[in-house]
């Protein structure tokens, strides 16, 4: 998370606010993420604002309803 927010705020120095997108997969599965994306958006200096997880593999997310 951290090396994203890195290069996100060096191609666009004005960024804010972050908005992370997750699968619910077992990597991301923990309170540790949550954490890791709060201290992240805290030491690139952009506000963390929301963090959506959708199923994996069930089609549930945003991508598997569109059509």
């Amino acid at each position: 998370m951290l090396d994203c927010l890195t290069t996100l705020k060096k191609e666009i120095p004005e960024l804010e606010m972050a908005y992370y997108k997750q699968d619910n997969a077992g990597c991301y599965h923990s309170g540790n993420s949550i954490i890791s994306a709060k201290l992240a958006s805290d030491a690139m200096g952009v506000a963390f604002v929301r963090n959506d997880f959708s199923d994996p593999q069930g089609g549930k997310g945003f991508e598997g309803v569109m059509k």
